[in-house]
């Protein structure tokens, strides 16, 4: 409610009220907010979507790497070197699309080495990001020597490197490791 300035009419003084009318919305208008909303939503949660599952895949290719650092730094410090049998530490992909791999140590840097690897004893990793898996690497062992951080690659196809992605699309990133021990993340997708 308004009051209105007071006017003077025959000497008396009159107050006017003024009454605003206030409007809602029109269902109309509420169809069309809601189907704008609706419109908007299709081509944005497409994106959000896609960009949550590259985000899985940052995070797998960057744990993976993290605990191939951890694994050569175990072995460049000699962890367990007092045994006199373990002369390597490494890494382990036990299955097609591994959504885990395991560390262990050995004596030697074989392909039997790695065959023979108990994964009862070996140290599984955690379950990658968001059904991330290490791809193409059935029965794959890293090996990093305790003399001097050198890596090598067992039963991995001639491949220097562990590719991470969805088991059901063609892989995009990769840890490469080299025969010198340096690791990096590679990306394979244009």
């Amino acid at each position: 409610m308004i009051f209105v300035a007071p006017q003077s009419h025959n000497s008396r003084v009159f107050y006017t009220l003024a009454l605003k009318q206030s409007h809602g919305f029109t269902l109309i208008e509420l169809l069309l907010v809601v189907a704008l909303i609706a419109v908007l939503s299709s081509f944005l949660i497409p994106g959000f979507s896609g960009y949550i599952d590259n985000q899985n895949i940052v995070q797998a290719n960057e744990l993976l790497k993290s605990d191939l650092r951890s694994v050569q730094n175990k072995a460049l410090t000699g962890v367990d070197a007092s045994s006199g049998t373990t002369n390597y530490w490494g890494i382990k992909i036990a299955s097609q699309n591994a959504p885990f791999y395991y560390t262990f140590k050995s004596s030697s840097n074989t392909a039997g080495a790695c065959d023979s690897v108990n994964l009862t004893t070996a140290t599984k990793s955690d379950v990658l990001m968001g059904g991330a898996t290490v791809r193409d690497g059935v029965n794959a062992c890293i090996f990093f020597s305790m003399k001097n951080g050198d890596a090598n690659f067992q039963n991995n196809n001639g491949s220097s490197m562990f590719k991470v992605g969805y088991a059901d699309k063609t892989p995009c990133r990769a840890v490469e490791v080299n025969a010198a021990g340096m690791i990096r993340g590679v990306e394979l997708c244009p």
